[in-house]
Order: structure tokens, then sequence, then C-alpha cells
């Protein structure tokens, strides 16, 4: 299991935020957001995965499906 990083992106774009806006809310640099995120999201750790559960903000539901996919994607191009 790993993030679905495509769907983490659909997401954050479908609730009106952009990467550096949710880097800057959950206290990381959008830097180091991109990087955990180009490796899958393999490096969240788990107080960032809550914090951007808040943030985004995400149901349970959708966490779930973001951050436990069995389908884990890279992200190859960021838009």
């Amino acid at each position: 299991m790993g993030t679905n990083v495509k769907d983490l992106m659909d997401t954050i774009k479908a609730k009106g935020l952009n990467v550096p806006e949710l880097a800057n809310k959950i206290g990381i640099d959008a830097s180091t957001l991109y990087r955990k995120m180009s490796a899958g999201g393999e490096k969240f750790t788990i107080g960032e995965v809550h914090k951007m559960m808040e943030v985004i903000p995400l149901s349970q539901e959708e966490a779930n499906r973001i951050f436990l996919s069995i389908n884990s994607h890279y992200c190859e191009k960021w838009a």
C-alpha cells in the first residue's frame, strides 16, 4: 500500500488549494512536499498525513483512498 499521489493532487485542486499553500499550512517547505510526493508519498509522516486531512480537508474515506492505496502512483509531472 502507498499514497495515490494523482488522487491526492486531484483532491488538493478540487478543494481549492495548491501544493505551496498546503505545504505552508502543514508547516513544511513546498519543495519538501513536492519531493515527498515525487517519491510516491512513502516519506510522509503520520503527523503530515493528519495535518493534510485537517487542512485539505479529507474525510476518513478520502484519506483511506489516498494514503492507503493499493494502486499508488508516482507523479510524473506537476501541473
